[in-house]
């Protein structure tokens, strides 16, 4: 086992330091982007500040959008300015993320009306800034729902066409708290790390098969 994981280990270790080399060196107006125009993206909590944010973004560069999100009015809104600004197609759909089976239906209604899904953009989230000890079950399981098991839900739904096309981008939106353990949010530090973990050992995954996916996590500050 040691023979085969050390070289993939240094390999892999080389590779990332050329590719942030590259990113520092080389300006970002002239690196290599891809074009994203005509790809159909669905993105969860798309009427939060980062959520609206990437939504019009991902609009700037031409994806067409399905956007989900509690907020109905909200969602109303945001597909009048994205449809105000850019010649795209926006499908808005309120969906209860942390429920498994409305995430199943509401999916099911997305793939007949918008079409096959490009990018799965996981980026609703919840925070908890409660002390552990204070904080009820009810609580805690509402957060990891939203923050992790979603993700579960959501790529469930469309991964098996990304593998059929060999083509597909699953994004999440984690934290610096997926990466360091702020002491006021203890139970939303933990869902981060597990969907920075998460999409980490999927990548690996979907590697190893052969299947040609992109995974990007995001983590703000």
């Amino acid at each position: 086992m040691g023979i085969t994981i050390i070289p993939r280990v240094i390999v892999w270790f080389l590779v990332v330091m050329a590719k942030t080399m590259y990113r520092l060196v080389i300006p970002y107006r002239f690196q290599k982007k891809k074009s994203l125009k005509g790809k159909k993206v669905i993105l969860t909590g798309a009427c939060g500040g980062l959520g609206s944010a990437f939504a019009r973004a991902l609009a700037k560069e031409g994806c067409h959008l399905a956007l989900w999100d509690i907020n109905e009015l909200g969602l109303k809104k945001l597909k009048m300015d994205l449809l105000d600004q850019h010649d795209i197609d926006v499908f808005t759909q309120v969906v209860d993320i942390a429920n498994e089976q409305e995430v199943i239906q509401k999916s099911n209604e997305l793939k007949s009306l918008f079409g096959e899904i490009n990018m799965v953009f996981n980026n609703a989230g919840v925070i908890n800034v409660t002390p552990l000890l204070e904080t009820s079950t009810e609580l805690l399981e509402k957060l990891i729902h939203v923050n992790l098991m979603s993700h579960y839900y959501i790529i469930k739904q469309f991964l098996p066409t990304m593998i059929e096309r060999n083509e597909g981008h699953i994004v999440a939106t984690c934290s610096a708290a997926g990466h360091i353990c702020p002491s006021e949010v203890v139970d939303y530090t933990g869902s981060k790390f597990a969907v920075r973990g998460y999409m980490e050992a999927l990548y690996h995954q979907m590697l190893a098969a052969g299947h040609n996916i992109e995974f990007t996590t995001i983590c703000p500050w």
